[in-house]
């Protein structure tokens, strides 16, 4: 299964739409708590669309995918893109998105802003061929470990400030 993990115009629901309309991939999309959603209506019926979804079920979902699709029109550092990767998922998303491709690293595929949702299931495509290889399992997972070094190191590097700051 290929993942989304919203419907809102902001996170590229309408994209991921058309993305599916045109794909023979089942697709898993999870309908968000914040901004403004959409109902997923698509013909073809390789959706299952979840609502409500609470951390730990989240967790799961993100586990059944093997592919997060982030069709964003603006992104931060992307928690959800954090979890996808600690799961083992390759992350799809836009090349002009500075958070997302720091935290995915190596382990993201980028498409160009100007990219068709054809361009986007033809990667689709290069992907899971490249994933039945376990060429990308390995980057994702090696990126989420050097997240995990790196905010480890800056949060040891607050509390000694903090240690220091409390000793003055």
């Amino acid at each position: 299964s290929i993942m989304i993990n919203t419907n809102s115009e902001v996170k590229g629901g309408d994209f991921f739409k058309k993305i599916v309309n045109d794909s023979a991939y089942d697709f898993i999309s999870v309908k968000g708590q914040w901004g403004t959603q959409q109902n997923f209506e698509n013909k073809s019926e390789n959706v299952i669309q979840f609502e409500n979804v609470h951390d730990n079920d989240l967790s799961q979902l993100i586990s059944a995918a093997s592919i997060l699709l982030l069709p964003s029109l603006y992104e931060s550092w992307s928690i959800v893109a954090s979890e996808a990767l600690s799961k083992g998922l390759t992350v799809l998303t836009y090349d002009d998105l500075p958070g997302v491709k720091e935290n995915c690293g190596k382990a993201g595929i980028y498409m160009p802003r100007n990219s068709t949702p054809s361009d986007w299931n033809q990667k689709i495509e290069e992907i899971k061929h490249l994933r039945e290889n376990n060429l990308l399992i390995r980057d994702s997972l090696n990126q989420n470990k050097m997240n995990f070094e790196r905010r480890s190191k800056q949060e040891k590097g607050i509390i000694e400030w903090v240690k220091n700051f409390e000793k003055k």
